[in-house]
């Protein structure tokens, strides 16, 4: 049995002939007497009865009636539903740790001020991860410092960071130092496969110096921290470092000879198939200094 036997069993009943429902559906009349009986054949049962040219729903019939309108509504609800695409309310979004410390707040803002009942599903992890994440179609949006496979993905600039030197006070006084000087620094640095990490990997490898690392951790309070405590030099970007100046005692200092910035992509699958939901993030995201 098909939905269209169910339809036309319906406008049966609803019209009270063949002739009238086969009017209405606008197929001919032995078509839709071949429906009733190919339904009558299949449940082995009587549907109508036939008096005096009329017909009239048996009690087999009846049944099948309340049946048929339940399925047929439903049916309808959901065509509706998935046309619209509006029931879509789920969204997942995966940021590196460092965006989640300094515009994650934001993009929740903005995406609940557009979608009020948006399903935001937020995965906070280093770049790789997320890369990966979204490769598998476990995340439907990434905010990343970089695109690696560019080809098979849609991507814009979402914002910028500029990132400073942060050490101690007590352990240097001078406000600016070349790229030469900080690689003779100990340095504490975020974990490899981080977006600040490749960052800052990528100044040091333009100038041809390698890294003295001495700690690395996930954590970039953690580092600020430290760094605080006189152990040695990190790189945060500048957000974070305005935030912590009220409970630690922090040095910036400027780089001579380049600049630690970095941009953040909004970047999903270019095969991804966008809700209504997913659309309206994105209208969201827009730069409005554009």
């Amino acid at each position: 049995m098909t939905l269209r036997h169910l339809q036309i069993f319906r406008a049966v009943c609803d019209c009270g002939s063949i002739t009238a429902a086969a009017d209405r559906l606008n197929v001919t009349q032995p078509s839709v007497s071949m429906a009733i009986r190919e339904l009558e054949a299949f449940y082995q049962t009587r549907l109508f009865d036939r008096i005096n040219r009329k017909i009239y729903l048996t009690e087999a019939g009846t049944m099948l009636r309340q049946y048929t309108d339940t399925m047929l509504d439903q049916y309808d609800d959901m065509t509706i539903l998935l046309r619209e695409g509006k029931v879509f309310t789920k969204c997942r979004i995966g940021v590196n740790i460092s965006v989640a410390e300094t515009l994650l707040p934001d993009v929740i803002r903005k995406a609940r001020a557009r979608i009020p009942d948006i399903n935001l599903n937020v995965l906070v992890h280093n770049t790789e991860t997320i890369e990966q994440k979204l490769a598998d179609n476990q995340i439907d949006f990434a905010i990343l410092d970089n695109v690696k496979d560019s080809a098979s993905r849609n991507s814009r600039i979402f914002d910028t960071d500029d990132m400073v030197i942060v050490c101690s006070p007590y352990v240097y006084y001078k406000d600016s130092m070349t790229i030469g000087e900080l690689a003779e620094k100990p340095l504490l640095l975020r974990e490899e496969g981080s977006g600040l990490r490749s960052c800052v990997e990528g100044v040091f490898a333009r100038h041809g110096y390698g890294m003295n690392i001495i700690m690395e951790s996930t954590s970039t309070l953690a580092l600020a921290e430290l760094a605080d405590g006189g152990l040695g030099f990190t790189v945060l970007p500048l957000s974070i470092v305005k935030k912590l100046e009220k409970t630690l005692c922090l040095k910036t200092v400027k780089l001579e000879d380049d600049i630690f910035r970095r941009s953040y992509y909004l970047v999903y699958n270019k095969k991804k198939h966008l809700t209504y939901t997913m659309t309206e993030f994105l209208k969201a995201m827009e730069r409005t200094d554009e």
